[in-house]
């Protein structure tokens, strides 16, 4: 292999695809190939970090997005491209939200519009790589570039990084862990009558209270909005759900005025997300998330001010 290219990881179950991809671009990039998901993951152990990771979707056993999905908690920073003969909206959705893909393209596909797609996503590599160095080389800008800056916890960035870890430990070690999603309740309606800054003071005073009633393993990070993400390692949905009542309740306490919402104070609604290594076969935690956020949901249209979780 020509050590001054950049390496792409090609998987496909068809040994004739991956012949003539080498013959494509033979002198482009240090072309790796693998015939299955398993032996992709085992030439990322072996020989990564790969920059760009090119999966085809049909494949037996580990179809395209169950494998970068697992790419993506061996090397998250590497770019993923999936190719598809599949033209719908399951598998596009599927392929962003399980996969965290950078490109999906239809197959089949022609040599120039691949090559395009894989030199744009090693420029993001390159880009990230000297972003993750100036980082390194500066605290002061690392931390801000974790922490929210109105509420001085971990950001969207921060999360990410946090569940990643955390789904990746649960995994290896079959351990448990829980999500409690956070939002206000009524907080346009808070912040059109008392204005912006009484708003971000009472966004701050939410978050301080939380912290105060978690464990330091426990992380508390800004997901968007009004809505607010804790992470819970070692920790069933029992164990979160008695917490998130406790959250709830405290939040009620604080007495935050509110004139139109029902309770007349401010409150926050919770949905809980669960992780158990016994029965969840979940590639990424985003399965944990969303259901999080669908428990959320169901709190909300039950009439705010509760904690919820799926059945």
């Amino acid at each position: 292999m020509d050590k001054g290219l950049q390496k792409v990881l090609f998987v496909d179950d068809e040994p004739g695809v991956l012949s003539k991809i080498e013959r494509q671009f033979q002198g482009d990039f240090e072309v790796h190939t693998r015939l299955s998901g398993a032996e992709g993951l085992e030439a990322l152990r072996e020989l990564g970090p790969f920059p760009v990771v090119v999966s085809d979707m049909s494949m037996p056993q580990m179809d395209g997005v169950q494998f970068l999905s697992k790419v993506r908690v061996v090397n998250p920073e590497s770019e993923r491209i999936l190719l598809t003969g599949r033209v719908d909206v399951d598998t596009a959705i599927s392929a962003v939200n399980d996969g965290q893909i950078y490109c999906y393209l239809i197959k089949p596909c022609e040599k120039e519009a691949l090559n395009k797609v894989i030199n744009e996503s090693m420029e993001r590599y390159q880009r990230y790589l000297a972003s993750r160095k100036m980082l390194a080389n500066n605290p002061e800008l690392q931390l801000l570039a974790m922490e929210d800056a109105l509420l001085g916890i971990g950001n969207r960035r921060e999360m990410e990084k946090d569940l990643d870890h955390m789904h990746g430990t649960a995994v290896r070690y079959m351990r448990f862990y829980s999500l409690i999603l956070l939002d206000v309740d009524y907080f346009k309606m808070y912040n059109d009558r008392y204005g912006h800054q009484a708003g971000d003071i009472a966004f701050i005073k939410i978050a301080s209270r939380i912290k105060n009633l978690i464990r330091s393993a426990d992380r508390l990070c800004r997901f968007d909005g009004g809505k607010l993400l804790l992470l819970l390692p070692e920790t069933n949905e029992e164990g979160a759900q008695i917490l998130a009542r406790r959250l709830v309740q405290s939040i009620f306490d604080c007495d935050i005025r509110h004139e139109d919402s029902a309770t007349s104070v401010l409150t926050v609604s919770a949905g809980i997300g669960a992780f158990d290594p016994h029965s969840d076969a979940d590639p990424s935690w985003h399965a944990s998330v969303s259901r999080a956020d669908k428990a959320l949901h169901q709190a909300k249209s039950a009439g705010r001010n509760r904690v919820c979780r799926l059945d």
